[in-house]
């Protein structure tokens, strides 16, 4: 399982960062799990990375889970439609 720690601020900047951590990541065939707990901004290019990482990671039939959100990141989220349980397997823990 490959865990990666979202930053408290997910720019054009960010995002660019952790398109690079999950594509390097892709070719290990693991599951990979995100704490976005501390997200306290993200922007449309970060749930843009997010969203191509997940079907990237759902093609090659692995796991891909946010878990924990931040109240931030859920709202981004539920902004952008991508808060179903067909969008993200996210795994909702009290804050």
């Amino acid at each position: 399982m490959f865990n990666l720690n979202l930053p408290t601020v997910i720019d054009s900047a960010a995002a660019e960062s952790l398109k690079v951590s999950l594509l390097g990541q892709m070719g290990s065939h693991t599951p990979c799990r995100i704490d976005g707990g501390r997200v306290e901004r993200i922007g449309t290019a970060g749930l843009q990375v997010l969203w191509s990482a997940r079907l990237s990671f759902a093609a090659q039939g692995l796991e891909f889970d946010i878990t924990p959100l931040s109240p931030a990141l859920t709202q981004a989220l539920a902004m952008a439609g991508l808060d179903g349980p067909e969008h993200f397997n996210l795994l909702k823990e009290p804050h």
